[in-house]
């Protein structure tokens, strides 16, 4: 078991299977993961640090990213909290048919999410119905095409996506300069994609997901917790610091994400006898393991994680705990030196508790609860498939 994860850590760092680093230095690990995302250039018309073969514009990148993503204060999460709670209310109580769809759902609220922070953007403007139609579609239609990248040949092509191209500079707030000189964002490096694919189609999967297994499959216990983080997203509420609850709100996350990469596997084009060769890291497979989850790696157990810190304070043999998980298999938002800005900090994982707590509090206000069939009946197990587990990409 831990050769397999040995294996599978340095596919994603771009090693052979000595674990020696492939020649060429970082701009030659730029070039193994971008080879394997160039589809993406074709269908979404980017050129971010997924997709980039310059390794300098990638780092550049990475440091902005990790701008984006810098330690906000609890006052600015309670902020975020009390304004996604509202949208999601908001949203529900707008649904005027029998069933709600949760995928479009959490599609939605994320994508406005996450829009609000990239591009700082007021609620006035993402709050008018024209925008709201406009945020629905792209985020729809970035499912759409991403799915379309996987199939050989490729027909679906950017710049052909004019109705996309009239969303996005909506939301986003174009002037009308901007949309006269660059109606069809030709230039790939001031594609707005380049950040909002990132944000967006990672963190909205694994909000389905969550969702769906606290709200779904528990007791309601976790629903509980989770509400609670929405009420006081802080690192005491977020910890558990202070036993209110059997289990915290960041466990039940990880658990999630063990269970539900939002990335399945990961690719990478590298060189082997003379050949590029793609190979695949299977993350799923990876975090089902016995090291990280005993005996039962396919049932839920947020408790679990206390045994494992536990672990990682008596045995020391790690530079982090965030290290000796990975040690164990649990590479969510994959590793080192391509390890995604969000999940080197709480961000990610405070972001999803959000998401999620403020999705289960709105069908809770709505008495969706009372007939999960509604919700069952839109989200069955082949849309799972093909929506949220079985995506690749190359972190």
């Amino acid at each position: 078991m831990k050769e397999s994860i040995r294996q599978t850590r340095c596919i994603i760092q771009c090693k052979d299977r000595k674990g020696e680093s492939i020649e060429g230095g970082y701009a030659a690990l730029v070039r193994a993961r971008a080879t394997s995302n160039q589809r993406l250039v074709t269908v979404f018309g980017i050129d971010n640090a997924f997709t980039t073969f310059d390794s300098q514009r990638k780092s550049d990148l990475v440091g902005e990213a990790n701008h984006k993503v810098k330690n906000m204060s609890d006052e600015e999460w309670q902020q975020l909290a009390h304004r996604t709670a509202y949208w999601a209310a908001s949203k529900i109580n707008s649904t005027d048919t029998q069933r709600l769809d949760l995928t479009e759902f959490a599609q939605f609220l994320t994508m406005k999410v996450s829009l609000s922070l990239l591009f700082d953007l007021g609620a006035e403007l993402l709050e008018s119905e024209e925008a709201e139609d406009h945020i629905a579609f792209i985020a729809k239609e970035i499912n759409r095409l991403w799915l379309a990248s996987k199939i050989d040949p490729i027909t679906e092509k950017w710049e052909e996506q004019s109705r996309f191209h009239k969303a996005l500079h909506h939301v986003t707030n174009s002037s009308k300069t901007r949309v006269a000189e660059c109606p069809h964002f030709a230039d790939p490096k001031e594609n707005p994609l380049n950040w909002i694919l990132p944000a967006y189609e990672s963190m909205w999967r694994i909000v389905l997901t969550t969702v769906r297994q606290v709200y779904f499959y528990t007791d309601g216990y976790e629903s509980k917790v989770m509400r609670r983080f929405l009420e006081e997203p802080c690192r005491r509420t977020f910890r558990n610091e202070d036993k209110v609850c059997s289990t915290s709100a960041h466990h039940v996350i990880k658990e999630c994400l063990r269970l539900y990469p939002p990335i399945r596997r990961i690719g990478r084009t590298l060189p082997e006898n003379g050949e590029a060769k793609h190979i695949k890291a299977d993350i799923r497979q990876c975090q089902r393991n016995h090291l990280l989850a005993d005996f039962e790696p396919d049932e839920f157990h947020p408790k679990r994680w206390e045994y494992i810190e536990a672990q990682y304070r008596d045995t020391g043999d790690a530079k982090s705990l965030s290290d000796f998980e990975e040690q164990l298999g649990f590479l969510p938002f994959g590793s080192a030196p391509f390890k995604c800005p969000a999940g080197k900090s709480n961000f990610a994982f405070r972001m999803i508790g959000i998401l999620v707590g403020a999705i289960i509090d709105s069908m809770d206000q709505a008495n969706w609860h009372e007939d999960f069939d509604r919700l069952h009946d839109v989200l069955g197990s082949s849309r799972e498939e093909e929506n949220v587990l079985l995506y690749d990409f190359s972190y």
